[in-house]
């Protein structure tokens, strides 16, 4: 019996016929070599009774048994799958949150390398000239444009931590229209404005970092990093952004988002 609980399946038929040849074994033995076999009951009923009951009754046991522990088995089977199934979920999600955790360690190590790029020129600039006034004498017509340069060079910078401070705030003068409309299966999102526009030739980098600055309509001065890294927001999302501009009237920026299809749930519901 504890054989037959606790073997594979595949092995109840091999266990089965070896209890068969067994039990057919020591009935050939009994009847070829009587003496070897103790008879616990006088030939009659009680020896009927004993042949009849030896077989039939513990095969049922077994089954029952057998029958029991397979249902306990498998509930504890179901109840680990499903364990299994939660955790192999939470390890995708602290997989997932690990990925988003790094992308967005990468994403802040490239601005703060653009940022500290664009600062450091100035400060070199103004260390340069603070040893060569150590070094040479310099006259003073050199010397007002040098520092002409240095101070300009100063004053994009301060504009550049100016607008990070104020990252949330336009600057631009003018009314901004924001439209946003369902297609197909995606959702379009336009923004607006009358400002100074782009010319053709800026156009074709306006999304990478080889852009230029340029000058807004207050005469403001960006670093070229907000619609690089909102290229980068949306394609992540698998959506697409574009413009339209023409100079001196203004820019139309797009952009497609996928929607996810909710009629089959609302059928459900």
């Amino acid at each position: 019996l504890l054989v037959f609980a606790i073997s594979p399946y595949k092995q109840h038929v091999t266990w089965l016929l070896i209890y068969l040849i067994g039990f057919f074994v020591l009935h050939w033995l009994e009847f070829y070599y009587p003496h070897l076999v103790q008879h616990p009951f006088l030939a009659g009923k009680g020896q009927f009774i004993d042949r009849v009951t030896a077989f039939p009754i513990p095969v049922i046991a077994i089954f029952i048994v057998i029958k029991f522990i397979k249902k306990s088995y498998d509930k504890e089977k179901k109840v680990t799958e499903e364990k299994t199934i939660v955790v192999e979920k939470s390890n995708e999600q602290i997989l997932l949150q690990k990925n988003q955790l790094e992308e967005s360690n990468s994403e802040k190590n490239k601005l703060m390398s653009i940022i500290s790029h664009d600062l450091r020129s100035p400060l070199t600039n103004i260390q340069n000239y603070l040893v060569l006034l150590n070094q040479v004498e310099i006259d003073n017509s050199e010397r007002r444009t040098i520092e002409q340069a240095l101070l300009k060079s100063t004053d994009n910078a301060m504009q550049m931590l100016s607008n990070l401070l104020h990252w949330s705030k336009s600057q631009m003068e003018g009314p901004i229209s924001v439209e946003a409309k369902i297609l197909d299966n995606e959702c379009k999102i336009t923004i607006s404005d009358n400002g100074q526009g782009i010319s053709a030739i800026n156009q074709k980098d306006i999304f990478s970092i080889k852009a230029k600055p340029a000058y807004g309509t207050a005469n403001e001065k960006g670093v070229g990093l907000g619609l690089v890294l909102c290229k980068e927001f949306i394609d992540r999302q698998g959506g697409r952004i574009g413009f339209e501009s023409k100079l001196g009237e203004g820019s139309s920026f797009f952009v497609f988002l996928p929607i996810k299809q909710l009629s089959s749930t609302m059928q459900k519901n």
